[in-house]
């Protein structure tokens, strides 16, 4: 990982060396980084969540193709499953020392055939992979609601699950079809509408062993 972030850093500070041009020496925005890191098959999301120390959120991973779900996948249990070995409660990660806001991150990388979705929640890290070998275009996109919301309170409150953002594709048989987008649509249209998709949600966390 280390190797890899130390080669991203050196492609990402030639491609902006390489960018800047010499007779038109405008400082580098959002929008400029936005661009490189698209290039370079990366994306990233982040979202405030207020939180107090006697409630654990978890992320819901939410796998579909075809109209189908294929997978659905809990941060924390999988966090547990892969600390019991050690002895660890890998609910102890998630847990905020204090009533406060924090951020919930979601980092995307793809390529042509693997998709890495790395969740960054309080405290705690997790990864999760998705094959792309049966789809084409791609993309993903944070929820209007959810924007609505954050720009209105400047933080989430979950009181219930909510959806936050998802990742969708065509399938290969429709690779010369463009990626429709999916403004305004219900999760149920989405999920009917694209080949596949991955849907990511928020919602308090109940320990299926208690």
């Amino acid at each position: 990982m280390r190797h890899f972030l130390t080669l991203f850093t050196f492609m990402l500070i030639a491609t902006i060396t390489l960018a800047q041009g010499t007779n038109n020496d405008f400082a580098f925005d959002d929008e400029d980084f936005k661009h490189v890191f698209k290039e370079l098959g990366f994306e990233s999301y982040k979202f405030p969540i207020q939180q107090s120390t006697s409630v654990l959120y978890d992320i819901i991973v939410e796998e579909f193709k075809d109209g189908k779900l294929v997978n659905s996948s809990s941060t924390i249990e999988g966090m547990k499953d892969t600390f019991k070995n050690y002895g660890i409660d890998a609910t102890s990660y998630f847990k905020p020392s204090n009533d406060s806001t924090f951020f919930h991150r979601f980092y995307i990388h793809s390529n042509d055939t693997l998709l890495k979705l790395m969740v960054k929640s309080h405290g705690a890290s997790y990864p999760y992979k998705f094959g792309l070998t049966d789809v084409s275009t791609h993309s993903s996109r944070a929820l209007f609601s959810t924007k609505e919301e954050i720009d209105s309170l400047g933080y989430l409150t979950i009181s219930e699950p909510k959806n936050i953002m998802f990742i969708y594709a065509n399938s290969l048989d429709e690779k010369d079809k463009p990626l429709w987008c999916p403004a305004g649509l219900p999760k149920e249209k989405i999920i009917q509408q694209f080949y596949y998709v991955i849907y990511i949600t928020i919602q308090e966390y109940k320990n299926k062993d208690s």
